[in-house]
């Protein structure tokens, strides 16, 4: 996978968000990047699209495998990072590093439960390591747990959703990835010339899908009541803004395309939009 757009992107930004910040992510994308994804091929294609027109993810009918061995060494490798980055987290990662000898000695193993569903259902494996290394679920080191994973599945994750074309039509009517079933982070509005029939398009963090999705459409709810949708903005870029719903205080991270490639970055545009997420969701509490 080729991360340099979305780290040439976000370079461009040390000035605001600051240099450390930035090489975190840069380098945490550059060890993503160096993870082999595992080989795999849908077996039935049409089978896949005709689940997510039924509005089934196609990754619950087929999804790659991952063996404990594959699971245990790219989450070390993520884990290491993030200790080398947060003071508190070096210990998290250390003490895995202990305990996965327990796994490769078969003295212990990951349930093959968890395995068989990590791709649809990847916050059961982060509980299982949360409970492995009594990480708490409301603490800070949990967010980080959860982004290693993250870091740790992505590659092969991708892989895999690139060679699944979404149909156009899916009985989908929330901002959930038909192809793996995350929530999707990004959205992008398509012509910032005719705002008002724009298509939208929705952009999955974890597969990194894109589909279609309906512009007066809360992604969390299916709320299509136009009095409860809105959006907020920097007024220092009207094309970054996130959209609320009065219905379930959903927000979602939209931007309006622009010429710009790096300006339409989803992955740097994520990080960048949190402080304006961060206020909008403040202000909604």
């Amino acid at each position: 996978m080729d991360l340099s757009q979305s780290k040439k992107a976000l370079e461009n930004h040390v000035d605001e968000l600051g240099q450390p910040f930035v090489s975190f992510f840069t380098g945490l994308w550059d060890l993503e990047e160096s993870i082999q994804p595992v080989d795999w091929t849908p077996e039935d294609v049409s089978q896949l699209e005709d689940a997510m027109k039924q509005g089934t993810t196609a990754f619950s009918i087929d999804a790659p495998h991952l063996s404990q061995k594959y699971v245990l060494e790219t989450l070390e490798s993520t884990l290491a990072y993030i200790g080398m980055y947060v003071a508190e987290f070096e210990a998290v990662s250390k003490k895995f590093a202990e305990l996965k000898g327990e796994y490769d000695s078969n003295d212990r193993e990951l349930s093959q439960g968890v395995l068989d569903i990590v791709f649809t259902q990847p916050e059961v494996l982060i509980d299982e390591l949360a409970d492995m290394l009594e990480i708490s679920a409301d603490s800070e080191l949990y967010h980080y747990l959860r982004l290693a994973v993250a870091t740790a599945l992505e590659p092969t994750a991708v892989q895999a959703a690139a060679q699944i074309t979404i149909p156009e039509e899916t009985a989908f009517d929330t901002g959930v990835c038909p192809v793996c079933g995350a929530q999707a982070t990004m959205g992008t509005l398509k012509d910032a010339g005719e705002l008002n029939g724009s298509p939208r398009e929705l952009s999955c963090g974890f597969c990194g899908s894109q589909w279609s999705y309906p512009r007066i459409k809360c992604t969390w709810c299916g709320n299509t009541n136009p009095e409860e949708l809105h959006y907020s903005f920097d007024e220092g870029d009207m094309n970054k803004r996130i959209y609320t719903c009065e219905k379930c205080n959903g927000v979602q991270k939209i931007i309006v395309e622009g010429s710009d490639p790096l300006s339409n970055d989803a992955r740097a545009n994520e990080l960048l939009m949190l402080p304006l997420e961060q206020a909008v969701v403040e202000s909604l509490s």
